[in-house]
C-alpha cells in the first residue's frame, strides 16, 4: 500500500507510534495477572489464554489498535516476563513468524513448526506488511530496565535477512528508550527491533498481541 507522506500516519512513516498512558491500572490488572501465571513452569501458553477479555474486540486495547489498523482483530498474544534469568540483550530482528489453525502448503508459506501443538509458519511480505502489533507495558522501560528499541522506517525495507538486520537498522534513526507502565506502542509487523540490556535487574513485563485485518489465503486459518 502506498500513503501519501501528506496523509500518512506516525505509524506508517516511522513503523511504530506510541500511545502514552493509553491503559488505566484497572485495564492493566487482567495484564498483570497473565504475567503472574506466565511465571510458573510451562504455563506460557496457558497465561496467553487466560487474557481473555483483556484483548477481545470490546476492550480498549482493541479500540486502540483500531484507530490504526480497522476492523483489526487478534491473531496471536504472548506474555513477556523479562527477570534474572532473561537475556541481557538480543540482537536487530524482525517478527515474520505467525501461528494458524492447521498446516497447509500454501505458495510464500516456509519453515513451519509445531510448538506446544500450534502451527508456526513464516508468512510472506504480502501478509506481513498488513499486520500490526501492539505491546502492553507493565513495567517502566528506561536505562535502569532496559527495553524494547525500534529502527524508525526499517519496515518500508520489507523482509530483511537475520544477517542483514544489523546493517539494515544502522541506515534509520533509533529513539532513546523511554516509556512507562500503561503505555502502549504500536508497531509494523516488519519494523525491526532490538532488547537492550538495563543498568539493573529489574522487572521488565509486557503483552505482545499481533493483529490483523484480513483472512489468510484459503485453507490457511488464524490460530486464534
Amino acid at each position: 500500500m502506498i500513503v501519501e507522506p501528506q496523509f500518512a500516519s506516525p505509524l506508517e512513516i516511522d513503523g511504530r507510534t506510541w500511545l502514552r498512558g493509553a491503559l488505566s491500572e484497572a485495564q492493566l490488572a487482567p495484564f498483570d495477572s497473565a504475567c503472574a501465571l506466565s511465571e510458573r513452569p510451562g504455563a506460557r501458553m496457558q497465561a496467553a489464554a487466560a487474557l481473555g477479555a483483556a484483548i477481545a474486540p470490546t476492550a480498549a486495547l482493541a479500540a486502540l489498535v483500531r484507530e490504526a489498523l480497522p476492523f483489526a482483530r487478534p491473531v496471536r498474544a504472548a506474555v513477556f516476563a523479562a527477570g534474572p534469568s532473561a537475556p541481557e540483550a538480543e540482537p536487530w530482528r524482525q517478527d515474520r513468524e505467525i501461528l494458524v489453525a492447521e498446516r497447509a502448503e500454501v505458495d510464500g508459506f516456509s519453515n513451519w513448526s509445531s510448538k506446544g501443538g500450534i502451527w508456526h509458519v513464516e508468512a510472506p511480505e504480502s501478509v506481513l506488511e498488513r499486520m500490526v502489533v501492539a505491546r502492553v507495558l507493565l513495567d517502566d522501560w528506561d536505562e535502569a530496565h532496559g527495553g524494547r528499541q525500534f529502527a524508525l522506517g526499517s519496515h518500508r525495507a520489507g523482509a530483511v535477512s537475520g544477517a542483514a538486520a544489523e546493517e539494515a537498522a544502522a541506515k534509520c534513526p533509533w529513539e532513546p528508550i523511554g516509556a512507562r507502565r500503561g503505555d502502549v506502542v504500536l508497531t509494523k509487523m516488519l519494523t525491526l527491533h532490538r532488547t537492550v540490556s538495563g543498568a539493573q535487574t529489574l522487572p521488565r513485563r509486557s503483552v505482545r498481541v499481533d493483529y490483523a485485518a484480513e483472512d489468510l489465503p484459503e485453507p490457511l486459518d488464524w490460530a486464534m
